[in-house]
């Protein structure tokens, strides 16, 4: 893992919750990864530390993070909630984001995009 993590430009985890993966991603490991790194979570929340995360997205560590679950996710699925905007002190900014990424599939090829 470590080599991955230095080397990889994007990081997607897709893997199931079990007690060795909570918190895999965690101030540690994402100090190992190469800095700039993207990190995509498709899989379960409490799969990346969320203070962790927000630390090293402050520090311009991680440059982007596309996230479909986070971890304190429960208690908002099976909901229709799209008329209410989703409070979480750890996952509002308190700045603008430095840049906006895409990613977006078409038939096999798989486009990223950053826009500073």
């Amino acid at each position: 893992m470590d080599t991955l993590f230095s080397m990889s430009d994007i990081t997607s985890l897709h893997l199931p919750l079990a007690p060795e993966t909570l918190h895999m991603l965690n101030a540690e490991t994402m100090a190992r990864m190469k800095p700039g790194v993207f990190i995509i979570n498709t899989s379960r929340g409490k799969l990346i530390d969320r203070t962790a995360l927000i630390a090293a997205l402050k520090s311009g560590h991680i440059r982007a993070v596309a996230l479909a679950v986070y971890e304190e996710e429960e208690g908002i699925f099976f909901q229709d909630l799209s008329g209410q905007v989703l409070m979480s002190d750890l996952l509002i900014a308190d700045e603008p984001p430095k840049s906006i990424f895409g990613i977006w599939s078409d038939s096999n090829t798989i486009t990223v995009a950053s826009v500073p």
